[in-house]
């Protein structure tokens, strides 16, 4: 008898519906709302999810944060609950890397391009 098991890792985003903010990049944006973790699966059925982590991207300049679990747990199980700039932990500024996303597409690339490469939308 053998076991086919394994450990992959996931992100899913949750459904959050926060109102329209003015940022500190002083654009209009909203609060995008994933987690991430891993997956335990046995015969290919996913058992058990562990290691969760929660994350807010904003839209404006993709600005990314850390939340904190028990809120994050909370947006999972569709709770109504309002994120406060107290509640965020940076983590990451896309300008200031050497990348860029597209908007339309979600595709990382250089940042010296004005164009994306895979859609052609303007970056």
């Amino acid at each position: 008898m053998f076991f086919i098991c394994g450990i992959t890792n996931g992100k899913d985003d949750l459904s959050y519906d926060g109102d329209l903010f003015v940022h500190s990049c002083g654009a209009y944006g909203r609060y995008q709302v994933f987690m991430t973790y891993f997956k335990l699966s046995l015969f290919f059925i996913p058992i058990l999810k562990f290691n969760k982590k929660y994350f807010v991207r904003t839209t404006c300049c993709d600005k990314i944060y850390g939340l904190d679990k028990s809120l994050g747990q909370k947006i999972e199980n569709s709770i109504d609950v309002i994120i406060n700039e107290d509640d965020l932990i940076e983590i990451e500024y896309e300008q200031n890397s050497n990348f860029k996303i597209c908007k339309n597409c979600k595709y990382k690339t250089h940042k010296e391009f004005l164009y994306c490469p895979k859609c052609g939308q303007k970056l």
